[in-house]
């Protein structure tokens, strides 16, 4: 095989006529591989992982339904995040939060505080049950936090 010195990729023997040998110098002309270092392929690897992670995470994100926090107590503490961030139960009265998040674990008709049960979050170390606490003022919700116990 020669060398071009122009092009510094390797030129094919001109006298082959199999099909192989035409198919191979044709790709060559088209496609200049790169030639990758080590760091490259770390990175382009790092990269791909970035990618594929948060498209998993954007496309698995827990959005609060008034069905899901019904239907599953014990895996409310995925969708809370989004409930707090929606800020849809900012000053809203005691009454209005009854109908959307239905009857709490702890519930006193004179009491400024609902409390709901969030259920085990995953976690590698001591796994502790989470409750949103919601304070009301003047019968409007006027704190809203979790708490582990």
């Amino acid at each position: 095989m020669k060398k071009d010195k122009q092009n510094s990729e390797v030129a094919f023997p001109k006298t082959s006529n199999s099909k192989s040998g035409k198919w191979s110098r044709f790709l060559s002309r088209i496609i200049r591989m790169p030639k990758w270092r080590q760091a490259d392929e770390v990175a382009l690897v790092l990269f791909s992982a970035f990618i594929i992670t948060t498209t998993l995470y954007y496309f698995n994100e827990w959005k609060f339904s008034e069905e899901e926090w019904k239907r599953a107590p014990s895996s409310r503490h995925e969708i809370v995040d989004d409930l707090i961030d929606s800020e849809r139960l900012s000053q809203k009265s005691k009454q209005e939060v009854l109908s959307i998040l239905g009857t709490p674990y702890y519930y006193h008709e004179n009491s400024d505080s609902l409390s709901y049960e969030l259920g085990k979050p995953a976690s590698f170390f001591e796994q502790k049950n989470e409750r949103l606490l919601l304070i009301f003022d003047h019968n409007k919700v006027v704190k809203i936090s979790i708490e582990t116990y």
